[in-house]
């Protein structure tokens, strides 16, 4: 491999360690039978820990350096390699078409026109490491939308309900709608992780919960100069969006986008919920969650 120092290379490897440090990850990198070479990440190491392991074939970009007369590279960027490949083999068995919700994101994020609600969408969804963390995030452990892709399906739910709502109730903004709905449930790709093909809480989902998570999130990607108010909008719909305190969100609805949001996360959440309980003979057992039966009309 031809390196020009302090120039930007791309390139395609195989981990072969992976050292956590205290404030970087050191990647011991192979490629083919040429020698192997220390590449280090010091951005979304949270990110990359819970996306890549030992032998991924990786592809990335990088600026090569001397480090103590050995070239090591500072990596920029990195996915794996023929991604996309790659999601469809890991999904043969997925619940859902999950081609036809990235489809509609993408959709979604075109019909926003503001240019700050549109900024925050970009910065999120053409990131391509948080958009795979995010396709590949279940939307709970078990009550709704509880596999791989499902709080994409969710969000993508919730934003068709809630733009249907605000069709028949308008005026609305439609662009904070579908930017709060699209992003307020984002804290849940750090929220569960996946543990021998069983979903997990993880601590940060324990001691924070996916709204604050959400919030901080979207903390972390708005840019500097960010326009406060509508940042302060898109907190509002985030952090209200379970609708009462006692159902943990830390503020309540004060705006009709806020109130439409709650609603349509309840319906998305709730209805799968509903179909996913087992019935015999037409009704369901004592429900935990919603300390109910429920029954099946003459279905």
């Amino acid at each position: 491999m031809e390196q020009q120092q302090q120039n930007l290379i791309t390139d395609d490897f195989i981990i072969q360690e992976i050292l956590e440090k205290k404030h970087y990850i050191e990647l011991i990198l192979k490629k083919d039978d040429e020698d192997k070479i220390s590449a280090f990440i010091k951005n979304n190491i949270d990110i990359f820990l819970r996306m890549y392991k030992i032998n991924d074939h990786i592809i990335c970009q990088a600026k090569p350096r001397l480090k103590r007369n050995k070239n090591v590279l500072d990596i920029v960027s990195i996915k794996k390699y023929d991604l996309d490949n790659d999601v469809q083999q890991q999904q043969t068995s997925s619940k859902i078409d999950y081609e036809k919700y990235i489809k509609k994101l993408d959709g979604y994020i075109e019909q926003v026109k503001d240019k700050d609600y549109r900024l925050i969408l970009d910065e999120f969804f053409a990131n391509e490491n948080i958009r795979e963390i995010f396709f590949l995030s279940p939307a709970a452990k078990n009550n709704h939308h509880n596999y791989e892709f499902g709080l994409l399906q969710h969000s993508i739910e919730v934003t068709e309900i809630a733009l249907f709502i605000g069709e028949y109730y308008p005026p609305i903004n439609k662009d904070l709608l579908i930017t709060g709905c699209l992003l307020h449930d984002v804290g849940k790709a750090k929220s569960y992780d996946f543990k021998n093909n069983d979903i997990i809480k993880t601590e940060w989902e324990s001691f924070l919960g996916h709204l604050s998570l959400s919030a901080i999130f979207i903390s972390k990607m708005l840019p500097e100069g960010f326009n406060s108010q509508k940042a302060r909008s898109i907190y509002h719909l985030v952090l209200s969006h379970h609708g009462k305190k006692e159902w943990g969100s830390p503020v309540e609805c004060k705006t009709k986008e806020a109130q439409i949001l709650h609603h349509a996360d309840m319906i998305s959440s709730t209805i799968q919920h509903i179909d996913n309980l087992e019935y015999v003979n037409g009704q369901s057992k004592f429900d935990e969650l919603t300390k109910r039966i429920w029954f099946k009309e003459g279905i």
